[in-house]
């Protein structure tokens, strides 16, 4: 091809670019109008279905109501004070549309999609991580630079940040566009606020196709999609939802020449502490109810045990029944979510007081079995350690008797078995010297190993931050690094059903089952 040619093809390429170009902004141009959608009109409500008054609204509230579809989740605003009108902003694709501002006598109430523009992380009932914070708020801003800003949205997922007073424009965080806004119509006569519409760059239906399932059990109907008619209720978010996540830490792409929005972090580097809790979804009955009382007598103490032969009679002859369900437990999902937190980078250290190895099992690595394992034996006079399913087998040929009984299940490989006599029933003894086998575990009354606990503390000390997992933290064994954390100033998060020792250190507490608020985190950063 001679040089004229290859002239040619230049221009012939970039008159196509220079056209392509020009069709999109005309596209774009054109799409200031086709970005909002015209829907019912709904009178927003209280719960006794009146309509709710804009001169009541509380400033810097933040309200949910429901539209278009009764299963998205929407934040109305009253910012106390006007807001700016005719922002021009652009969705993901490149559309621009302008923002109406706020409505009403001052202009300043507000509302917008509480689906983020990220991942579709939304408000549950049971927890919410995108939050409207009215008070001055840090984050970082796309430019990497520490940044203080008041009336913005911050999703706690991956730190996506929006400007509340400018359309919901996005402020720092990997969320490609702004939040979709809600159009509302204000009545002077009634005082009266009605949702009419949406603009920008909605993401209802991809939301409603990703979480189908999830949002079935959520609002406890197959008609998610079905459209908001009437009238839809206002409420305060601390009234509609459980847990709202506050978060307040900073966080900065994983390399500091690296700026691009998906390298943000969810979370600090994490010292995850579990308890019985995690392993109740595996079949393991807990010790303690939700006050942190016990539920059932205390167990074995270590000095009754060493010292008593009735006592490991009574011992070994429960855990013998108890040991066939134990041994066939599985991990559950908290199991594999805090494995997969690790694998990602999340998790710097995880310590569990559980002795069933089931952590192990689902993958984690960084594991310390603080209280032990109850898979291993040790011999009280000679150390020698053996396995717990060789003794398992020598039991049940031993005391044939026994082995035909059942009962109902107890914490770690117990079994309720009472009113029963022990008298007869034989322990065998260590087959290196002789001596008295006790599990590989930390009993009530015995100290955990020095060195584990080093070991641990040495974990805290290269996190960012303590996350308790069903656990009431009511023995000082995991109560300590409760304590520890509190006095490096180091945030502290808990995630159990009931009440922990540590409550009055705590930043934050989901008060909800561990399995539901994990797979949450999960699916907002993966």
């Amino acid at each position: 091809m001679d040089s004229g040619s290859c002239f040619s093809r230049r221009r012939f390429l970039q008159l196509c670019s220079a056209l392509a170009a020009t069709l999109a902004a005309r596209t774009n141009a054109a799409s200031t109008s086709t970005l909002k959608r015209t829907r019912n009109r709904v009178l927003l409500t209280d719960s006794w279905r009146q309509p709710i008054a804009v001169s009541g609204l509380q400033v810097g509230e933040t309200y949910l109501f429901h539209y278009p579809y009764v299963s998205t989740p929407c934040y109305l605003i009253d910012l106390g004070e006007p807001t700016e009108t005719g922002i021009e902003l652009t969705t993901e694709t490149g559309e621009r549309y302008r923002w109406q501002g706020g409505v009403g006598p001052r202009r300043s109430p507000v509302a917008f999609s509480a689906i983020c523009a990220h991942k579709m992380s939304h408000p549950l009932r049971s927890v919410s991580f995108i939050n409207y914070r009215h008070e001055a708020h840090p984050f970082t801003d796309h430019s990497n630079s520490t940044r203080t800003q008041s009336q913005v949205i911050h999703c706690c997922s991956e730190h996506s940040v929006y400007d509340v007073r400018r359309g919901g424009e996005v402020l720092g965080g990997p969320a490609p566009q702004p939040l979709a806004a809600i159009v509302l119509d204000y009545d002077e006569a009634s005082d009266a606020l009605y949702a009419t519409g949406s603009y920008g760059g909605e993401l209802f239906e991809p939301y409603l196709d990703k979480f189908q399932d999830r949002l079935v059990l959520e609002y406890e109907t197959t008609e998610i999609r079905r459209p908001v008619s009437n009238t839809t209720e206002l409420r305060p978010i601390t009234q509609y939802c459980r847990n709202q996540i506050l978060c307040c830490a900073l966080t900065r792409p994983t390399t500091p020449s690296n700026t691009s929005p998906n390298s943000w972090s969810i979370t600090p580097i994490l010292f995850v502490l579990t308890g019985a809790g995690v392993s109740t979804g595996s079949g393991i009955p807990d010790y303690r109810d939700n006050d942190g009382e016990w539920k059932r007598k205390q167990p074995v103490q270590y000095q009754d045990f060493i010292r008593s032969d009735t006592v490991r009679k009574r011992y070994w002859a429960r855990s013998l029944v108890g040991w066939r369900w134990f041994a066939g437990a599985n991990p559950n999902n908290t199991h594999r979510i805090l494995a997969q937190l690790e694998g990602m980078g999340k998790i710097n250290q995880l310590v569990t007081q559980n002795v069933d190895r089931l952590h192990q099992r689902a993958g984690s690595r960084q594991v310390i079995d603080l209280h032990g394992r109850i898979d291993r034996l040790i011999c009280l006079q000679c150390g020698a350690e053996s396995d717990r399913e060789t003794f398992q087998l020598e039991l049940v040929e031993r005391n044939e008797t026994f082995a035909q009984l059942t009962a109902e299940a107890a914490p770690d490989g117990d079994a309720d078995l009472d009113g029963i006599d022990f008298t007869h029933f034989v322990v065998p003894n260590c087959p290196s010297c002789g001596g008295t086998l006790k599990p590989h575990v930390v009993f009530f009354g015995e100290s955990v190993p020095k060195s584990c606990v080093e070991q641990a503390m040495n974990g805290l000390r290269e996190s960012d931050a303590l996350l308790v997992v069903g656990s009431s933290l009511m023995v000082f064994s995991g109560y300590r690094f409760a304590r520890e954390t509190a006095k490096r100033n180091l945030p502290i998060a808990a995630i159990n059903l009931g009440r922990t020792r540590a409550d009055e250190l705590l930043e934050l507490k989901v008060t909800a089952p561990c399995s539901e608020t994990l797979e949450r985190t999960l699916a907002a950063i993966s």
